[in-house]
């Protein structure tokens, strides 16, 4: 059986006492506490897929909660849910690191990012951060906080990584590409993982349409880079609306996202590109995990046996240091 490796999933703890006034954060199947166990129990439903998870990566989720806070005080939620998240993952068998949040910008974004990597455990390590840049639309922080690309306060944050040991998780628009290509560039030590094909819309994987070409052109910016990785996932933003109250299908019913995740392994080719459940969020849009990565082996099966292990588990494993048995 081959064996996968999830880099980005979710798990958290949305109780009123450890989540006072959070907001966009939910209750998956109405359990306020989404723990490892939880996560796992849905994870290897992937097993129908014909897949062995054997580990993966969480990627911070209480910076969405409070889109209201500044950056410094936002920070210190960051560090405890980063704790949180360790000792849940330290309780598990498999193999786990963390990608956690924190604010760059903010005035207190070295000392966060050492408190980050005091969170590691010789089990768990934290090995990077991500923010959500997402501008104009914004996600879900950037209203307030603006366009953090044109920011010199978030850029010398983002200076500070290299000397942590950190990568980058970068989720953006596909116009912030080229701003987003200039301050990698100017950081080659720093490892990005691009999350979720981009974040494209469906107009954006429509073929001849302007935002198509937009995206494929900026797409090829960032795959010319050596240190960016690409995270195949949350395909229902790229494809079409469903009737309200239908599921979203999945990748391997549209078209138009199957081509778009073709083109993007592509051009990133499978040693920078990695599937991904985004789980439990993608569980709000009736997605299974099984369905997920039923889509995904679908996608996958025109390669050969050493590319598939790529996507499915060796790009992960390379990008966050993460070693399974």
């Amino acid at each position: 059986m081959p064996r996968m490796v999830d880099p980005h999933f979710h798990i958290w703890d949305v109780r009123p006492e450890t989540l006072p006034d959070g907001h966009n954060l939910f209750a998956p199947n109405g359990a306020p506490i989404y723990d490892v166990s939880c996560y796992e129990a849905d994870i290897d439903r992937a097993r129908t897929a014909g897949m062995e998870v054997v580990g993966g990566v969480h990627v911070e989720a209480r910076s969405v909660a409070y889109p209201e806070m500044g950056g410094e005080a936002l920070n210190k939620l960051c560090v405890e849910e980063t704790a949180w998240v360790v000792a849940q993952l330290g309780r598990s068998g498999r193999a786990y690191n963390v990608v956690a949040s924190a604010s760059l910008e903010a005035g207190n974004a070295g000392e966060t990012l050492a408190a980050l990597v005091a969170c590691s455990t010789e089990k768990v390590k934290v090995v990077g951060v991500r923010q959500i840049l997402n501008h104009t639309p914004s996600w879900p922080r950037n209203d307030a906080v603006g366009e953090l690309l044109d920011n010199p306060e978030f850029a010398a944050g983002f200076a500070l990584l290299a000397r942590h040991g950190l990568s980058f998780d970068a989720q953006l628009n596909p116009h912030q590409y080229a701003k987003a290509c200039a301050l990698f560039a100017a950081h080659p030590e720093v490892t990005v993982c691009v999350n979720h094909l981009g974040t494209p819309t469906p107009a954006h994987v429509t073929p001849g349409t302007p935002e198509n070409g937009a995206y494929t052109a900026g797409l090829a910016q960032l795959a010319a880079l050596p240190q960016c990785y690409l995270k195949i996932s949350m395909l229902w933003y790229a494809a079409p609306a469903p009737a309200d109250g239908a599921a979203s299908p999945y990748s391997d019913a549209c078209p138009d996202v199957a081509a778009a995740v073709d083109a993007a392994v592509a051009l990133f080719t499978p040693r920078r590109c990695m599937f991904a459940s985004n789980y439990p969020v993608d569980g709000l849009k009736q997605q299974t995990c099984a369905g997920i990565y039923k889509a995904f082996a679908a996608h996958a099966a025109r390669y050969s046996q050493e590319d598939q292990e790529r996507l499915f588990a060796g790009t992960a494993c390379e990008a966050y240091k993460l070693t399974v048995g």
